[in-house]
């Protein structure tokens, strides 16, 4: 069983609706965070380590995943010759979990 182009079109603007929209959600929480900053800056002292850093964090690895499992990119990365469909699938779905 192979991969249609249609389901292949599909998958790939899945991934680039989820990379855009996490772009978009890491660039809203840099806006928010140089207006908190600014904000910060006249109240007194912020937080050194603050919890929007860590959320940027995170939003950039979910872009990072997002990118990993993007069909291209894994068939690329996984391409063995002569396997089946099934066999295939498997090492997709294996590659994704690890």
């Amino acid at each position: 069983m192979t991969i249609g182009t249609n389901e292949f079109i599909i998958a790939i603007v899945i991934a680039l609706l989820l990379a855009g929209t996490l772009a978009y959600l890491i660039f809203k929480q840099r806006q928010e965070i140089k207006k908190g900053e600014k904000k910060a800056a006249l109240e007194g002292p912020a937080d050194p380590i603050g919890t929007r850093q860590l959320q940027l964090q995170a939003y950039e690895r979910l872009i990072l995943l997002t990118d990993r499992i993007a069909l291209p990119n894994l068939i690329s990365r996984v391409n063995t010759p002569g396997l089946s469909g099934r066999e295939m699938q498997a090492l997709l779905t294996h590659s994704i979990r690890q």
